[in-house]
């Protein structure tokens, strides 16, 4: 009978020890979600902040010289890198150009005519982008502005 019970123990410490492992496993995996999220939603209010950054300079710099704007953009978009919130480097961001090592800020100026008035206006996209472990992010922001001290 002592037989029995020793190999009774033996196959409960197991048995112990596999639901502990299993009860582990499936705490690491969800803390390890959880601060996958938490960096997530960091990213995305960052990314949301720079690119509405970029917007209010954008609007900036059409207060200061319309004209000076209207002739950044054109027709089919021009594109310019927005790292530090310059016209200097025209085109797509390269890979150093990053804002904390992390996110790239682009802005397309497409320029157009509104058709009742003949009014020339600019369309402004900024993207704000980012990867991570999940894949490639991206925070983006469209808006239209125009010369509003001519009306």
């Amino acid at each position: 009978m002592r037989k029995n019970q020793k190999g009774q123990s033996l196959f409960e410490l197991v048995l112990a020890v596999v639901v502990v492992g299993v009860v582990m496993v499936v705490l690491v995996r969800l803390v390890s979600k959880t601060i996958n999220n938490t960096t997530f939603a960091r990213d995305r209010t960052l990314a949301l902040r720079h690119t509405q950054e970029a917007v209010e300079w954008l609007r900036g710099q059409r207060d200061a010289n319309w004209g000076q704007f209207l002739g950044r953009s054109s027709v089919a978009g021009s594109k310019y890198c927005l790292q530090s919130l310059s016209f200097s480097a025209n085109g797509a961001c390269g890979s150093g150009a990053t804002i904390d090592n992390l996110f790239t800020r682009e802005g397309v100026l497409a320029r157009s005519t509104e058709p009742l008035t003949g009014r020339e206006l600019v369309e402004v996209v900024v993207t704000t982008g980012w990867s991570d472990s999940e894949g490639y992010h991206e925070s983006r922001v469209s808006t239209v502005l125009t010369d509003w001290r001519t009306y």
